[in-house]
C-alpha cells in the first residue's frame, strides 16, 4: 500500500477554503459562540446569503454535516452563489454522497471558474476521477494563478503517483521559488530522497515539513520509515505512534512496528503489533514477516504458536529459508529428527550467501544422533562461511573428534 501523507495534507487545505469571508466576525470564538453570533446575524441580516454560506462552513468544519447541508441549502435558497456551492460540494463529499458533491463541484466552477474551484475540485477528484481529469483541473487553476501554492503540491503528487519524476523536480523548483519555506517541497524532498535510498537527505527534509507544520502527523509516517531504513529503531518506534496516536486500523505502520520491536529483541511487543496486522489486513502478512512473528513467540517459548506461523510462512514460500531452518531447530529439540533433518536441509538449500546456521543446527543434529562425521562435515561448512570464527569452530571439531574416538 502506498501512503500519499501529503494528500491529506493538501486535502485539508482545501477542506477550509471559503470565500467571503470577510463579515467582520469576531476570531478565537468557541463553537457555541461562534454560532451563536452567526444566528444572531442572520436574525438582523435575513437575506445575508453569506452569513447562511459561512454558518455552513462553520458547522462542516465542526462535521455537524446536516445542519450544515441546511445551513448552505439557505444560501441557495436566497441566492445562487458560488461559495455555497462549494461549500456544500465539501460537505457532501466528507459525509459521504460524492455523486452530488461532484454535481456542486462542477456548479462551482461554472458560475465562478476561478483558480479555488477548479483546484478544491482537483482536489477531490484525486482518488476518484481519473489522471487526465485531475491534471486538466490542476492546469486550469495554474494557468489562473502560477503561484497558487497547494494546487502545485497537488500537481506534484499526481505526478509522483504517475512515475513522472523529472516533471515532480521542476514542480519542487516552482514551489520554491514561490515560498521558500513551502511545506510540500521539502515533503517531496524527502520522499525522492528516501526512494532513492539517500536517508540523511530524506531525513534532514522531512525534520524541515515537520519544523514547519507540526499539525501534520501524517509526516511522521515517513520520517518513521527513513529512521527504520537507517535501522534506527526505537526512533522509528517514537514517530509510528505519533502517526498512530488514534490507534487507527493501519495495516502498514503496525507492520513496521512489529518489525521495528522485532529487531530490538522486544518479542511481545513484536507478536503484539504482528497479531494486529493479520487481524487488519491478513495480505500485509509476507513470508518473512510470518517468520519473525514465530520466532517471536519461539523467543517467548511458545513452540506451539511458533510451529502454526513457520507453517503460515512456508504456506507463502515454502523456500523461506529462516522459517526452514527455524522449524528445524524446533523439531530438533522435540527430537523429531527425521522431520528436523529434512526442513535444516532445504534451508540449506535455499540459504542466502554468506549465511551458516542451518549447518550449525544440523551439527547439532548430528551430534545428538552421535553421528560424528556428520556433524563435523557441517561445522567444517560453517567454519568456510565464517572465518572470522574459525578458531572456535576449531575446537568444536576437536571436541566432535575425542567424542567420536571414545
Amino acid at each position: 500500500m502506498t501512503k500519499y501523507i501529503i494528500y491529506f495534507f493538501i486535502i485539508g487545505f482545501f477542506s477550509l477554503i471559503s470565500v467571503g469571508d470577510s463579515l467582520g466576525l469576531s476570531d478565537s470564538l468557541s463553537f457555541e459562540e461562534r454560532e451563536k453570533e452567526l444566528l444572531d446575524s442572520i436574525l438582523n441580516s435575513p437575506d445575508n446569503y453569506e452569513l447562511y454560506r459561512k454558518l455552513g462552513k462553520h458547522y462542516r468544519v465542526n462535521k455537524i454535516y446536516e445542519k450544515s447541508l441546511e445551513s448552505y441549502n439557505k444560501s441557495l435558497e436566497v441566492k445562487e452563489n458560488y461559495g455555497a456551492y462549494l461549500g456544500r460540494a465539501v460537505t457532501l463529499f466528507e459525509s459521504g454522497d460524492t455523486v452530488s458533491a461532484f454535481r456542486d463541484f462542477d456548479k462551482a466552477v461554472e458560475i465562478n471558474p476561478n483558480d479555488t474551484a477548479y483546484g478544491t475540485r482537483a482536489a477531490y477528484r484525486f482518488e476518484i476521477y481519473p489522471v487526465d481529469s485531475v491534471m486538466n483541473d490542476v492546469n486550469r487553476a495554474l494557468t489562473i494563478n502560477p503561484g497558487l501554492e497547494q494546487t502545485l503540491a497537488l500537481r506534484s503528487l499526481l505526478y509522483y503517483s504517475n512515475g513522472m519524476i523529472d516533471s515532480l523536480q521542476n514542480d519542487i523548483e516552482t514551489l520554491k521559488r514561490v515560498n521558500p519555506r513551502n511545506v510540500s517541497a521539502y515533503y517531496w524532498q524527502a520522499q525522492l530522497s528516501y526512494d532513492e535510498e539517500s536517508y540523511l537527505n530524506a531525513l534532514s527534509n522531512i525534520e524541515k515539513a515537520i519544523e514547519l507544520e507540526k499539525e501534520t502527523i501524517g509526516f511522521y509516517f515517513l520520517k518513521g520509515k527513513i529512521n527504520y531504513s537507517m535501522s534506527k529503531f526505537e526512533e522509528a518506534i517514537k514517530d509510528f505512534r505519533i502517526y498512530d496516536k488514534d490507534e487507527n486500523n493501519d495495516a502498514e505502520t503496525k507492520y513496521y512496528m512489529g518489525f521495528s520491536y522485532y529487531y530490538i529483541d522486544n518479542y511481545l511487543s513484536a507478536i503484539k503489533y504482528f497479531k494486529q496486522v493479520e487481524k487488519i489486513d491478513s495480505t500485509y502478512m509476507d513470508p518473512f514477516g510470518f517468520y519473525a512473528l514465530a520466532f517471536s513467540y519461539y523467543e517467548e517459548n511458545d513452540t506451539v504458536n511458533s510451529i502454526k506461523y513457520l507453517k503460515k510462512s512456508l504456506a507463502l514460500d515454502d523456500k523461506e529459508a529462516n522459517s526452514l531452518n527455524l522449524l528445524g531447530v524446533i523439531l530438533t529439540e522435540q527430537k523429531d529428527y527425521k522431520n528436523a533433518e529434512k526442513y535444516l536441509k532445504e534451508a540449506v538449500q535455499h540459504m542466502a550467501e554468506g549465511v551458516y546456521l542451518p549447518y550449525i543446527n544440523l551439527a547439532v543434529l548430528y551430534e545428538e544422533l552421535r553421528n560424528y562425521d556428520e556433524a563435523i562435515k557441517y561445522l567444517r561448512l560453517a567454519k568456510a562461511k565464517n572465518l572470522e570464527n574459525a578458531e572456535d569452530y576449531e575446537r568444536l571439531i576437536m571436541g566432535l573428534m575425542e567424542e567420536k574416538n571414545k
